[in-house]
């Protein structure tokens, strides 16, 4: 799902960077409210795990873009849609940053398509009217499906109008991505849903030190990974 520089001129880049900023002020505002204090590491700890989670990826080839779990709809059934929001525009931008996984001006389309595309559409809109249902598991299997499509969808759009595929082999590459994004969100959905149902019955003072350890340990291994990282850039 991660889109490199090559993919993206620099008007859709401008284009998408202006969507992005619009969601990133509204996620904003909204946070102040939807954010509690007393699980602050809770919160850091998710966005870790999800950090993780995308670093796993695979390239796709001869498409500029790659296949891996997102993990925003578990961010925004346990944080709110507004603080997840904020929380894939964090490791979408550290990821751009610090491990070349994704272009820094593809990162307003990176950001639209992960974000965006889960928060403020599969999550409101396919998710939570199913959840209320008491259908959690489904709300997670479907809102994950659909998040991955939308979101793999962008990727063509962003494609076309930046000219870097061809109109007449545009039905062809939406057919491939979303082909290879189905199973995808197949996973993801279940182990959304297996991990927002375990995290709902079981976030107690216990549960949030072990994260807090965990999250110690995490940050130990990215700040190992992150000097790695400038040292070979100060190397070159």
């Amino acid at each position: 799902m991660h889109l490199g520089n090559g993919v993206v001129c620099p008007i859709s880049a401008i284009v998408m960077f202006g969507a992005a900023g619009v969601g990133t002020y509204f996620a904003f505002r909204g946070a102040k409210k939807e954010f509690c204090k007393d699980k602050v590491f809770y919160a850091i700890t998710l966005t870790c795990l999800v950090f993780a989670l995308q670093m796993i990826n695979f390239s796709i080839p001869q498409t500029g873009s790659s296949g891996h779990i997102i993990g925003a709809l578990l961010l925004c059934a346990l944080l709110g849609a507004n603080s997840a929001f904020l929380a894939i525009c964090a490791i979408l931008t550290i990821q751009a940053l610090f491990f070349s996984d994704g272009g820094l001006l593809a990162l307003g389309c990176n950001i639209v398509n992960m974000g965006v595309m889960t928060c403020f559409v599969a999550y409101p809109f396919i998710y939570k009217p199913i959840e209320k249902s008491n259908k959690p598991f489904l709300a997670a299997l479907l809102a994950s499906i659909v998040a991955l499509q939308l979101g793999a969808l962008m990727v063509v759009l962003e494609g076309v109008f930046s000219g870097s595929i061809a109109i007449h082999l545009t039905a062809k590459f939406c057919v491939l991505m979303q082909f290879i994004h189905l199973p995808i969100g197949v996973v993801e959905g279940v182990f959304s849903a297996l991990l927002i149902a375990a995290a709902k019955k079981s976030i107690t003072k216990k549960c949030l030190h072990f994260l807090d350890f965990l999250l110690l340990h995490w940050l130990h291994l990215l700040h190992n990974t992150l000097h790695k990282s400038l040292t070979d850039w100060s190397g070159l």
